[in-house]
């Protein structure tokens, strides 16, 4: 596991944290071309396929990639179910007499989409795929998940304040909060899709539609009428489901 964490951070850092001084006016050791940081979502891909390698679990990981055996109901939350908190956030914008969500609707949105695909599979492959059964193993489902979804947010915070939304202090640590506390909330999610279907296509598809909203929203990782909406989901998963549990190790036919 060592080895991945520090993979899966040096690389993905080599590139997002230039891209964060450089936005705050900070010296920064060299320039990267502008979407050079989007390809940090490798990172845990390639990180994982080492740490698997060295540690004579290939096979054990590659067992859920290679898999498209899942619940029907469960690629259907997956791909749904980020919309449904944007409709959420624009319904409860609608109730409370707030502005509602300003959405980009373009058609480049599906070519974006097309883009976030392979990306989330990036990422899906280390987090879920690799680090969440081994946390689960030692932790038990909730508390490896939330080792997991800290770290993932720690990950993501170069990128975050390369971000052309965030231009202040202040600024930077609201969202920064906010951040935290929604993608904590939703690696829970993402975490229980991987339990329960054994096959990293399903949380990569959640992750890769998320995205897509995220696109369409720019501020979705913020919103709080969104990030409500995980926390209710992700409490009734933990009453509701105590220690999610499936095949990890699927074998293929």
């Amino acid at each position: 596991m060592a080895i991945f964490w520090l993979l899966a951070f040096a690389l993905a850092w080599a590139l997002s944290v230039p891209a964060a001084l450089a936005q705050h006016g900070l010296p920064h050791p060299y320039d990267l071309p502008q979407g050079a940081m989007r390809l940090m979502g490798f990172a845990p891909a390639i990180a994982a396929l080492v740490a698997a390698t060295l540690s004579g679990r290939l096979r054990e990981w590659w067992s859920r990639i290679a898999t498209l055996r899942a619940p029907l109901p469960l690629y259907g939350i997956a791909l749904v179910l980020p919309a449904a908190l944007l409709v959420a956030s624009l319904a409860w914008a609608a109730y409370s007499g707030h502005k509602p969500p300003k959405l980009w609707l373009d058609p480049q949105v599906a070519l974006l989409a097309g883009v976030w695909l392979p990306l989330a599979a990036g990422e899906e492959l280390g987090w879920r795929a690799f680090a969440l059964p081994r946390l689960a193993e030692r932790y038990g489902f909730w508390r490896g998940a939330t080792v997991l979804g800290v770290v993932w947010a720690l990950w993501h915070y170069p990128m975050l304040l390369a971000s052309p939304f965030v231009l202040s202090v202040d600024q930077a640590a609201y969202w920064m909060g906010m951040f935290t506390l929604q993608i904590v909330l939703a690696n829970y999610i993402i975490s229980w899709l991987m339990m329960r279907s054994g096959a990293v296509i399903v949380p990569t598809l959640f992750h890769a539609a998320f995205n897509t909203v995220a696109t369409m929203y720019y501020a979705a990782a913020v919103d709080v009428a969104i990030t409500a909406g995980m926390a209710a989901i992700v409490l009734f998963l933990a009453l509701t489901d105590r220690e999610p549990r499936q095949e990890l190790v699927r074998r293929t036919a």
